[in-house]
Order: C-alpha cells, then sequence, then structure tokens
C-alpha cells in the first residue's frame, strides 16, 4: 500500500499510470516558490494548503493503492465533512497568488467528487426508489454499487457499509492486475476498461435491478458482456444458500468477473488488420467455450474452498457430474478411459457444455496454464481473431489435438493422483 510518505517521483510515475481522477493528497503536492513580491507564510509554510482533519485509520481502504489502480471515489467518503481530501485552503495565507491557487484546486475537486456522486445517484439508485442510497465505489477498472450491510471474513474480520464495495473493489483490482500480468496483457487491449458490479443483499432489489442494468433477468448473477456500444455489468445477489461465506460469495465473483475480463479484450486497433473485426460478439463462450469456461472455473479455483460456481446452473441448477473433488473426478475418468470427446467439445460454445465437459474443460486449462500460462494472453487474442482451436495449441504451447490429449491424461494420472494434493 501506498503510503502518504512516498516521494514525489513515485507520486509522479503513480499519477501517469491512473490518470486526473484520483484525489490528490496533500503529499502530493510539491512545494512552490512565492511569486516575486509576495512574503511566506509560515501557517502553511508557503503552500496555500493546510492539512485537514481525515482520520486515516477510519479511511484506511479509501487510500488503498498500487502501481496499475488506486481507488478514485467512495459514496461515504464524499459525504463526509471535507469530502475526503486531505487538506484545506490556508485561510489568512500570507501568500495571495498561492492561497487563490489552493481555493480554485479545492473548488474544483469537490466539484468532482460531488458531480460524480450525483450522476451515481442519479442513474442508479433513482431509477429504482430504493429505500436507503446504495454505498458506491470506483477504482480504475471498477465502479460496484452495494447495499449489503455486514459480512465477516474467513480472518474474522467485520466490514460494514460503504468498507464492503471497497474491499471487493480491491479485491477485484488485485485479481485484474494478476490476470493481465500473467497474460501479457493490458487496458490498451480493451474495449470499456470498466467493470460494473451491483450487489445486493436480497433477491426482490437484483430482480429489479438486473434488467435495468443489464437488460437480463436471472436468479443468482446475471452478467452483460463490454461491447463496443455498452457497458460491462454484472448484478448480483448475495444468495447465502449458494454462498454461505464471504469467501463463497467472492469466488463466485471470480468467476463470474473473468468471463467479463475475456470479453472485454477487443483490440482493434492492435490486434485485427484495418477493416477486419474477428470475433463477433467479441466474446468466447459462442465458439470458444472450452476457453472461456476453463478459464473462468480456472482462476475461482485459485480462491479458497471449492469450485462453487457452474455457468449450466443458467440453464439446470440441478445438473451435477461427479462429486465436488474435481481432481479426484477428471482423474477416475481418466483411469476409466471415460472421457469427453476432445475435438467435440472445443467446438461447444460455454451454455452447451455439460456438467461434466466444465470439469475436463477446467482440466484442460489447467494443464496449459501448468505447461505455459504466460501464453494464455495469446491464445485469447487467437480466440478472437477466430483462429481455429488447432493453431492456437500449436502456436501457444506447440501441441497438435493428438499430442494435446495424450500429454494432457499423463499430466492428470501424475498431478491429480489422490496422494499428489
Amino acid at each position: 500500500m501506498l503510503t502518504r510518505a512516498l516521494t514525489l517521483l513515485s507520486l509522479l510515475l503513480l499519477a501517469s499510470v491512473l490518470g486526473a481522477q484520483s484525489t490528490p493528497r496533500l503529499a502530493d503536492y510539491p512545494k512552490p516558490e512565492p511569486p516575486p513580491g509576495e512574503p511566506r507564510c509560515g501557517k502553511c509554510e508557503t503552500t496555500g494548503r493546510l492539512a485537514a482533519p481525515l482520520d486515516l485509520d477510519k479511511w484506511d481502504l479509501d487510500f488503498e493503492r498500487e502501481d496499475t489502480w488506486a481507488v478514485l471515489y467512495d459514496s461515504e467518503l464524499i459525504e463526509s465533512d471535507g469530502h475526503g481530501i486531505d487538506w484545506v485552503p490556508c485561510p489568512r495565507c500570507k501568500t495571495p497568488t498561492l492561497q487563490a491557487r489552493a481555493q480554485a484546486d479545492y473548488d474544483k475537486q469537490v466539484k468532482r467528487l460531488t458531480d460524480w456522486l450525483a450522476e451515481r445517484r442519479r442513474r442508479v439508485d433513482e431509477p429504482l426508489q430504493f429505500e436507503t442510497p446504495l454505498w458506491h465505489v470506483e477504482t480504475t477498472h471498477f465502479v460496484i454499487a452495494s447495499d449489503i450491510p455486514k459480512l465477516v471474513t474467513a480472518d474474522k474480520k467485520t466490514y460494514r457499509g460503504h468498507e464492503i464495495p471497497l474491499l471487493y473493489a480491491i479485491r477485484m483490482e488485485r485479481l485484474y492486475k494478476r490476470f493481465y500480468g500473467t497474460f501479457g496483457l493490458s487496458d490498451r487491449n480493451n474495449m470499456s476498461g470498466k467493470h460494473h458490479i451491483y450487489m445486493f443483499e436480497d433477491e426482490v432489489d437484483f430482480r429489479n435491478a438486473a434488467p435495468r442494468y443489464t437488460g437480463l433477468i436471472g436468479t443468482r448473477s446475471v452478467s452483460r458482456m463490454a461491447g463496443q456500444d455498452q457497458e460491462s455489468a454484472l448484478v448480483t445477489w448475495w444468495a447465502k444458500s449458494e454462498w454461505p461465506k464471504d469467501d463463497d460469495f467472492f469466488t463466485h465473483l471470480t468467476h463470474m468477473i473473468i468471463h467479463h475480463f475475456t470479453s472485454d479484450l477487443y483490440d482493434v486497433k492492435n490486434w485485427f488488420p484495418p477493416g477486419e473485426l474477428g470475433l463477433m460478439p467479441p466474446w468466447l463462450n459462442d465458439k470458444y467455450g472450452w476457453l472461456d469456461a476453463g478459464l473462468a472455473h480456472w482462476f475461482e479455483f485459485q480462491q479458497p474452498g471449492s469450485v462453487v460456481t457452474y455457468c449450466m446452473r443458467e440453464q439446470d441448477v440441478m445438473a451435477r457430474w461427479g462429486g465436488f473433488d474435481w481432481r479426484k473426478n477428471i482423474y477416475k475418468a481418466v483411469k476409466d478411459r471415460d472421457v469427453p470427446s476432445f475435438t467435440s467439445t472445443l467446438s461447444r460454445p460455454t451454455p452447451a457444455l455439460t456438467a461434466k465437459e466444465h470439469q475436463f474443460v477446467w482440466s484442460w486449462v489447467d494443464f496449459l496454464m501448468d505447461r505455459d500460462a504466460s501464453q494464455m494472453g495469446l491464445a485469447i487474442k487467437l480466440a478472437k481473431q477466430e483462429a481455429p482451436t488447432r493453431d492456437i495449441l500449436s502456436q501457444c504451447w506447440g501441441l497438435t489435438t493428438l499430442s494435446f490429449e495424450e500429454a494432457w491424461s499423463s499430466w492428470v494420472m501424475e498431478r491429480y493422483a489422490p496422494n499428489k494434493y
């Protein structure tokens, strides 16, 4: 976590990554020289700015930053005294030019923050007439709204109110950073670069909100993938019969948001010759279900606990195959030669995959990630260019479909053996 003690050089580098939206902190401003003829001010050290009484321990999540992201807006902080700005203009500054400059900057920051919140209230809260205002948070890549009042993490830490969308936004940013960093991808490869998540405590609010923000209906979570003319939006509610604990719920959202990451990757400028658009619509689930579902399950598996999300729940919530231990299921199937046809499964869209096939596409991606995870970014790019899967396997991992099946089967017998995990 970057702190107020960051050097000016570090802050300038951070600002170049995050852009102009993050609220400058007092420590971000250099100490200017007074204009000719104007005296120095001992009260503010000739900066035009004084520290404001902002409790950094209370608002510690709002000050989270890394090299690729920062917390930009928090509705609760904006509505607090001082709007979350940790300085005020020096009221009796002896350097009038610097005082005027500081006042103009302060007024600009207040307007930017309050305008953002007013827009969130207008676009999100007002159309559905929620009984109480939602908590809103925006980070570099996520905009999250929530009415969940309380959660307790696995380490027994309690979060309340606005802290919950902050916590989830920070988790999502770290997942985003890992996904893009592992695969050698960047923001420039995206269509939108922003993912909107709406999290509700009750099913009634979810059912009212889902059509509004995605144009879709569902029972647990619904997604509208990013397009060149629409936002990436995920609406969900904390169905505790499905996801009783915080870890369970976040694991589910991990699965869902990976679909959004892969859908948003559509770099027309750098991936396609002029006049060509490739996979349309640009998400993978239509023609590359094995990659679409496999990646979502793979990242889901990295979270604590077992896999809890099945894409087929959207079609058949009762569909299952084997037990909850997917490695055990796959190991036994390979041993018994009860494996779905690799070539036919590769051509199936995500909604057509069976419960059994979901486990196998996860395992195929698990194998490829273990073989060389860095090549997955190229695989996604090739899929968006509508390359046949056989060409993707060849270019990225040096495999034919036949050698893939043989290498994967041997790998499963070694890595998924009961005494290996």
